[in-house]
């Protein structure tokens, strides 16, 4: 970190993360505070691949109650257009403007946009990360990517 890093992100620039780190966090979320290395390979051979847990994120009451919070963003906040009709879907979008080519500030028509979340809250399945870089939209822009990756 700098000295700018703090406020930065208190408007959410300033950090950020490879998606593969985003998946292992909402993935622990997802699988009530147990943390798991995710894995490209649902199976092999035919057979279930079963991955041990490497450890414990959060509590699960803690992540029960971010779970709420996830669900509540895609029933009224900025992700409505990831609601998949006939899933609990818990979700948050992410948005960060693109620094300037030259490093000094912010572009005004760049951004960085993304959704991630999993299905069915309660019980996940799947969990889904959506990421557009350059985009001219917020974070409500990765939604419908989101959705209709989701519905399959």
């Amino acid at each position: 970190y700098d000295g700018s890093t703090l406020g930065n992100m208190a408007f959410g620039q300033g950090l950020a993360v490879p998606m593969v780190q985003m998946v292992k966090a909402v993935g622990s979320i997802a699988n009530g505070g147990t943390l798991y290395t995710p894995h490209f390979l649902i199976s092999e051979g035919g057979q279930s691949a079963d991955w041990p847990s490497t450890g414990t994120s959060v509590s699960a009451e803690t992540a029960a109650e971010v779970t709420d919070m996830m669900r509540t963003v895609v029933d009224s906040g900025t992700a409505t257009n990831g609601d998949v009709e006939g899933y609990d879907v818990a979700a948050k979008t992410g948005t960060g403007q693109q620094i300037n080519d030259d490093g000094t500030g912010y572009k005004d028509d760049s951004y960085m946009s993304s959704m991630i979340g999993f299905a069915n809250a309660s019980d996940p399945d799947v969990l889904v990360y959506v990421g557009l870089n350059g985009t001219s939209y917020h974070g409500s822009a990765a939604g419908s990517m989101f959705s209709a990756i989701m519905s399959e």
